[in-house]
């Protein structure tokens, strides 16, 4: 939420699909007018919860599957310059505190995800230690190796917790 700066959860269905999913892909600065609709503006809900794992604990999930983009090893770094941070969401305070506070909850998420509640179990699917794509990759090669690792490994995660031995058309 941009005058909040929390992240706001949201039911999906066919009235609110399209602009809960442009939300999801506005992110700040880069995005001109940021999405509105159930009474609020959003930006990328990753500023304020990139792992919403505690949020779906919270909400009674107990089996709990995890998909990130970085290697499960890695932890984020806090925000390098925070003035600049400030001053380019000087519009947006809630998001600009989001974003300085995000590496501490990230890494937060990552701690719950290690350490799970008794009464939770945690699968994670996420890229190997060697995964060479990054936040600004734009060779096609490597995009398309790691879209290809992406799909071998969610066909490989349901194949051993769902018992499916063929996927496809």
């Amino acid at each position: 939420n941009i005058e909040t700066g929390n992240a706001d959860y949201f039911q999906l269905n066919p009235c609110n699909l399209e602009s809960v999913l442009e939300a999801t892909t506005a992110l700040p600065i880069a995005y001109k007018s940021t999405p509105c609709f159930s009474g609020g503006c959003y930006t990328d809900g990753g500023v304020a919860d990139s792992i919403p794992v505690k949020e779906a604990y919270r909400r009674g999930a107990r089996d709990i599957t995890v998909v990130l983009s970085q290697p499960l090893s890695y932890q984020m770094r806090p925000a390098r310059a925070p003035w600049l941070m400030k001053r380019l969401l000087a519009r947006y305070p809630g998001i600009a505190e989001s974003m300085l506070v995000r590496a501490d909850n990230y890494n937060q998420s990552l701690a719950f995800i290690h350490n799970p509640p008794n009464d939770a179990t945690i699968r994670v699917i996420a890229p190997p230690d060697e995964f060479a794509v990054k936040r600004l990759t734009m060779n096609l090669t490597l995009l398309e190796q790691g879209y290809q690792m992406g799909i071998d490994a969610g066909y490989h995660h349901v194949v051993r917790y769902n018992g499916i031995r063929h996927l496809g058309g």
